[in-house]
């Protein structure tokens, strides 16, 4: 199957699928809204309305689950683990993540093993686990790699850079956010910026940091998502270690 993503702006978007089965007239119906639910599900979990995306995106598994779409299947559930990460209920979100990847693998799906692995990578970083989550990663990009899947490169490299800044490697996180930047995607570009400016502050060069952050912040407005209150938080902090530093100076 060939992936895409149905949204220009992938931050909001979710990895869409083109199915090699071809399902029958009365499951064709149900299996197109459980695709528009998944991707609906995904983005009001990206705007914040969890209990409505995992609704949309619970459906969707079970539509999937009883026309035995695996493929379909799998994506409704590495969102859904995307869900419970975001809600903080780690131990279902791994759940999901695993069973993800055991359809994708199960249908041969390369793209899908790939985000699966990045989901689980994600919540090995959250939980602290910061080799594990650069193991996950690692392969996800590989994988990504070998596809050609322009889309999931750069979401990987981001996710490598923010592994790297928890793992106080910041020089490191410089050079992985730098080759995301080159994504044409706008919002793999502004999650780039806010690596470079994080990492640009762990070296010690605000004004570069603030440049950066400064730059993933406008296209975070635009878009109205909840990253936006993160890095003005971040711009808040800088703001204050400079006034500070004048007045010592």
């Amino acid at each position: 199957p060939t992936y895409r993503r149905p949204q220009p702006l992938s931050i909001t978007a979710t990895p869409d699928i083109h199915h090699t089965q071809a399902p029958t007239a009365h499951t064709k119906h149900g299996l197109a809204a459980a695709r528009s639910l998944t991707s609906l599900g995904h983005v009001e979990q990206r705007l914040g309305r969890i209990d409505q995306a995992a609704k949309h995106i619970g459906t969707a598994v079970t539509t999937f689950r009883q026309a035995g779409d695996r493929e379909g299947e799998g994506f409704a559930l590495y969102n859904l683990g995307r869900v419970e990460a975001r809600r903080g209920d780690l131990d279902s979100a791994t759940a999901y993540h695993r069973a993800a990847l055991g359809a994708f693998r199960e249908v041969g799906s390369q793209a899908g093993e790939a985000w699966a692995l990045d989901g689980i990578g994600g919540v090995e970083l959250r939980s602290g686990r910061i080799e594990n989550a650069a193991v996950h990663f690692q392969a996800a990009l590989a994988l990504f790699r070998e596809l050609g899947y322009q889309d999931g490169m750069p979401w990987a490299l981001n996710r490598l850079g923010e592994t790297a800044l928890a793992g106080n490697r910041p020089a490191e996180a410089l050079a992985v956010h730098v080759a995301a930047l080159d994504s044409g995607d706008r919002g793999q570009q502004a999650r780039a910026h806010k690596g470079l400016g994080l990492a640009h502050r762990a070296l010690g060069d605000p004004d570069l940091a603030r440049e950066h952050l400064t730059a993933a912040l406008a296209t975070y407005e635009e878009f109205g998502l909840p990253e936006a209150d993160e890095v003005r938080i971040h711009l808040a902090d800088l703001a204050a270690h400079s006034e500070a530093a004048s007045e010592i100076g």
